[in-house]
């Protein structure tokens, strides 16, 4: 809370900010608690036969092909799946770029990802 300089007498209260990582993927819906059963049985059978980056790298590129293709997205639904937020904001930023040699996913004018393997994503 906080008082109005002016009118000392007035309390405001702040507005709760935006968590990190509040995104559609959040909202409880049936299409999002589907998406997260498919991704939590797909790290099972990864289960760790795969290092945590390739966890990560797997979780990303299955968070894209389900739509949740910004990185706040696929950061918050990694968050709820027990990853560490800041290691998969790092392999979603060094996973992104023109490049299919180098990268495995690009952005778009909006700041969405998209498999660089997805021919339907530079048409439209």
């Amino acid at each position: 809370m906080s008082t109005n300089e002016t009118d000392p007498d007035a309390v405001t209260v702040a507005r709760p900010r935006e968590r990190f990582g509040s995104t559609p993927v959040e909202r409880d819906d049936v299409k999002a608690q589907e998406v997260f059963s498919g991704l939590r049985a797909l790290m099972d059978t990864l289960g760790r036969n795969h290092d945590r980056n390739e966890r990560a790298i797997i979780l990303a590129m299955a968070c894209i092909g389900e739509g949740w293709n910004t990185r706040a997205q696929i950061v918050g639904a990694s968050k709820k799946l027990g990853f560490d937020p800041k290691h998969v904001a790092i392999i979603v930023n060094r996973g992104t770029g023109p490049s299919p040699v180098r990268h495995r996913w690009w952005a778009d004018a909006d700041h969405r990802l998209h498999l660089h393997d997805d021919p339907m994503a530079r048409a439209s």
